[in-house]
């Protein structure tokens, strides 16, 4: 074998090398910025209790949350709230930075505010957390080493 040969195996084993990292990378990265998710829900404080079904949607750096809630007094239903905003995200391993876009302003918004964070009620509010794949069929969702929320797998988001 010449030189120059010797030359173009090592530069086709380098190249495939790179393709490969690039592959595998994509592989490990894609499902956990492309998914769609669904949680059942109860949060209480005293009195207030708010419970229903969130559904979180991350596609490349943006995200949808819909979520249809029943807020609870005394034991009481006392509205339906049916939401839905958009967010942007950040992803650094399994640490996601969620940036709400869109305010909710209703006579509710009070009894809402003392149970949840300001990112599902306030434009431009953050809400930082940890996003782990739990199996093939869901995601664990851990803010200060607590888990929040378990969220079953919905369909894939396909890439746009």
């Amino acid at each position: 074998m010449t030189k120059v040969q010797l030359l173009k195996c090592l530069l086709l084993l380098v190249a495939l090398t790179a393709t490969a990292n690039i592959a595998i990378d994509y592989y490990k990265n894609y499902p956990m910025e492309h998914f769609s998710c669904e949680s059942n829900f109860e949060t209480k404080l005293d009195d207030r209790t708010i419970s229903g079904i969130i559904s979180f949607v991350f596609n490349g750096g943006k995200g949808k949350v819909r979520g249809s809630f029943n807020l609870i007094k005394n034991g009481n239903k006392i509205a339906r709230i049916d939401r839905i905003f958009d967010f942007n995200y950040i992803r650094s391993g399994n640490s996601y930075l969620l940036v709400s876009k869109d305010p909710y302003n209703s006579e509710y918004t009070a009894f809402m505010r003392t149970l949840l964070p300001d990112f599902y009620l306030l434009e431009n509010s953050g809400l930082q957390l940890e996003i782990y794949r739990q199996n093939a069929s869901g995601y664990v969702f851990v803010r200060a080493d607590t888990t929040i929320i378990y969220c079953d797998r919905d369909t894939p988001v396909s890439p746009k």
